[in-house]
């Protein structure tokens, strides 16, 4: 934690897929890079159903890897299936859909984040943004006290801001299974005037898979030949596909 107080060209608050994309591209453009985050070792967490792509959002995964992004190398990194889906019919409706495992998707972005220079990972809180009598924000205020300054700051907060799980009638504090949520900034923001809303995710419920008659469903294979996100990967899958 020796980084603190000290200055960065960009800081980028929100260790997600947004945040990381936005760390990289500071580095990119030869700038000196903090990412707060709550904690290092679930940077890109994936939650939820843990697959990247699908109609409608595969082409963005591509891109951001033609802008050098880092989602379509990781997700090649970690794929254990691959479907292209609308296959039969024309280009302009198919699309790539890579389930990952998200353990090696996470591991495969801490270790590319750790080992890019220029980049300073920490872990924490921000607490609140540090803004100038102009209201120009100067960097953040964490948790604990400690100022991160910086010539720009880039919010990536996702569904942690101000967040609240629901789970039937019962509500939580928190931007993710057992992961609170992150408040200060977003009241900052409200009483800077910004209209704060939040994203609902609509996990699906889980079903029990003792209690399933496979007898009765119909298998969904991978497809044979996989197709990279990224235009450095290889054709060929690095993790046994499962089914």
């Amino acid at each position: 934690m020796s980084s603190y107080g000290l200055k960065f060209d960009v800081v980028v608050v929100g260790g997600g897929h947004a945040g990381v994309e936005a760390a990289l591209a500071a580095i990119r453009l030869s700038q000196t890079v903090a990412l707060i985050t709550l904690d290092i070792q679930k940077i890109s967490h994936m939650s939820c159903n843990p697959s990247i792509g699908g109609l409608g959002k595969g082409h963005i995964v591509k891109e951001i890897d033609a802008m050098d992004g880092l989602m379509g190398i990781a997700t090649d990194e970690s794929c254990v299936q691959f479907k292209r889906l609308n296959a039969k019919k024309g280009p302009a409706v198919r699309g790539s859909r890579a389930q990952c495992d998200k353990n090696i998707y996470s591991q495969f972005i801490v270790q590319f984040l750790k080992s890019t220079e220029g980049l300073t990972l920490i872990e924490a809180e921000a607490d609140k943004l540090i803004t100038n009598s102009n209201n120009v924000c100067e960097g953040v205020v964490l948790a604990d006290g400690n100022r991160i300054n910086s010539k720009a700051t880039i919010i990536t907060t996702g569904t942690f801001m101000n967040a609240v799980i629901h789970i039937g009638q019962k509500q939580i504090i928190g931007g993710r299974v057992d992961d609170k949520a992150t408040v200060g900034i977003s009241d900052q923001l409200l009483d800077f005037g910004f209209e704060i809303q939040r994203l609902k995710t609509g996990t699906p419920p889980r079903l029990l898979a003792s209690s399933i008659d496979y007898s009765k469903t119909l298998k969904q294979s991978g497809d044979s030949q996989f197709i990279p996100f990224s235009f450095k990967s290889e054709t060929k899958l690095k993790n046994e596909q499962i089914f």
